[in-house]
């Protein structure tokens, strides 16, 4: 089989290739998986509570490895999970204190990098980014959401 790829979408896989191999060897680095590092990223922000639902949406990861990882991570002392009061079958992800411990010295630096890299543009290039990625997604589902289910 034999298709043209446009340049764009060439020089998007680049980039974004470049961005998932940054964060993979971050990950390795700090001798934890992928999904983890996402996980921990995420929960260091604590903006509100995460279930393993939630975290499996918001990270893009799928349900089944959220719920390995988690597992995996609470026998380590990381997370915890803890019963959602309003909810019958609901928890939230929650750090340990060695989790929050090590989100101090190891991801909230890398969440520093990037709000540095966010505040080195203008309002109106971020707007721009965002709208263009957005768009991106949109129209790719406009085009193969109902066979993909997207």
């Amino acid at each position: 089989m034999n298709i043209k790829i446009c340049e764009e979408s060439k020089r998007f896989d680049i980039i974004y290739g470049k961005f998932n191999q940054m964060y993979h060897n971050i990950a390795v680095k700090l001798g934890i998986p992928d999904t983890v590092f996402w996980l921990l990223r995420r929960l260091c922000e604590m903006e509100m509570e995460y279930t393993q639902n939630n975290l499996a949406e918001i990270c893009g990861i799928p349900k089944q490895t959220i719920n390995s990882a988690v597992a995996t991570y609470i026998e380590k002392g990381y997370f915890m999970v803890e019963k959602i009061p309003e909810s019958k079958n609901s928890k939230k992800v929650c750090l340990t204190d060695e989790g929050r411990k090590f989100c101090r010295e190891n991801i909230i630096p890398i969440i520093e990098a990037e709000n540095y890299a966010y505040s080195c543009f203008t309002e109106e290039e971020l707007a721009i980014f965002f709208k263009v990625l957005e768009s991106k997604l949109d129209y790719i589902k406009e085009k193969i959401g109902d066979q993909y289910q997207l």
